[in-house]
């Protein structure tokens, strides 16, 4: 998903505030997991996330033009440029 508002809550434990809607399809994996991942991009990565703020049935995944990888706990990042 593409969120356009992230606020720091806290930096001792880490700490992030992000509003999802609740119909969103992210939202349902965010309340099991407890846990996401942020990636910030650039302004030439732009394209990336019109794609993530569309609704899922509008996704098609050869036009993202995103690669992502897994972290140990398994939550995806971009990968750099």
């Amino acid at each position: 998903m593409t969120a356009n508002a992230l606020a720091s809550v806290s930096l001792d434990p880490p700490l992030l505030l992000v509003c999802v809607d609740h119909s969103a399809r992210t939202h349902a994996h965010l309340h099991a997991r407890k846990r996401f991942g942020v990636n910030v991009l650039a302004a030439d990565q732009r394209r990336i996330s019109q794609y993530y703020a569309r609704p899922v049935e509008e996704q098609i995944e050869k036009e993202s033009s995103a690669r992502f990888d897994r972290t140990p706990t398994e939550l995806p990042y971009c990968r750099a440029r």
